[in-house]
């Protein structure tokens, strides 16, 4: 079993186009790979502080992490022997546990992170959606439809 922790988890979902991670998307991420893992036995967390590069790059506004100063992946947060390294090439995600993110079912994981939140209260809590969630509710058709109010899509 291959050990992982919260920034492997989190670095992972930036690389997949998350501008942003709040706790809901983690916990649904997390209760996902974790029943998985006891069917296929991969990962096991073991959770420990987050990297000064993380900390450095990555920033907790009270609500949601984001990558700082609205900055992306590509920027170059670090030079060694003369040669720059993206931000994207430095977060911390190992192969595997990339390749099973990738696998995840995020439309389920959207689905169920709406249903916590309550449909009819979604527009208040928008600022805790990323921009591909949004992508996923407005490509899904009775997502869309159950997150309208007064026939305006919430996310507008």
């Amino acid at each position: 079993m291959e050990k992982i922790n919260s920034e492997n988890i989190i670095s992972a979902l930036f690389l997949l186009g998350f501008d942003k991670v709040d706790a809901l998307l983690y916990m649904c991420v997390l209760a996902k790979l974790t029943l998985d893992t006891q069917i296929e036995e991969r990962f096991t967390l073991e959770d420990e502080a987050f990297s000064s590069l993380f900390c450095q790059n990555i920033e907790f506004n009270g609500k949601v992490l984001e990558i700082k100063g609205n900055e992306g992946l590509d920027t170059t947060v670090m030079v060694i022997d003369g040669k720059p390294y993206s931000l994207r090439r430095m977060l911390k995600c190992n192969k595997k546990l990339m390749e099973k993110t990738k696998k995840l079912d995020f439309e389920e994981i959207v689905r169920r992170k709406i249903n916590i939140i309550g449909e009819d209260k979604v527009y208040i809590y928008r600022e805790f959606f990323s921009s591909k969630e949004i992508d996923i509710i407005n490509k899904t058709g009775d997502l869309t439809l159950s997150m309208k109010k007064n026939k305006r899509n919430c996310f507008n």
